[in-house]
């Protein structure tokens, strides 16, 4: 069996999730997760971010890129924590 790979067009549309994303920071020392369980938690500063604690330890992690063509985002570049669900979500959901 053979296999060819295939260059898309370039008129291709590229979706949001292949182009350069913000990196995750760990080790934060703005956020306690000293006696907070493993989780995702509200970022206090940015609502595109989201906090990870994992064993007491803190990262600041970057919600996905939004499509700016999808009203759903309501012109915001990114995604929001949504801390009712805990998860990233369209601007126009998070209350």
């Amino acid at each position: 069996m053979t296999f060819a790979f295939v260059t898309p067009p370039a008129f291709a549309s590229v979706s949001p999730w292949d182009e350069p994303r913000r990196e995750p920071i760990d080790n934060i020392n703005y956020y306690d997760c000293s006696n907070k369980p493993d989780g995702n938690y509200k970022n206090p500063n940015d609502v595109t971010r989201f906090i990870m604690c994992n064993d007491g330890r803190a990262a600041d992690v970057p919600c996905a890129n939004c499509t700016q063509d999808d009203s759903r985002c309501s012109g915001s570049e990114y995604l929001y924590w949504d801390d009712s669900k805990k998860v990233c979500e369209y601007p126009i959901y998070v209350l």
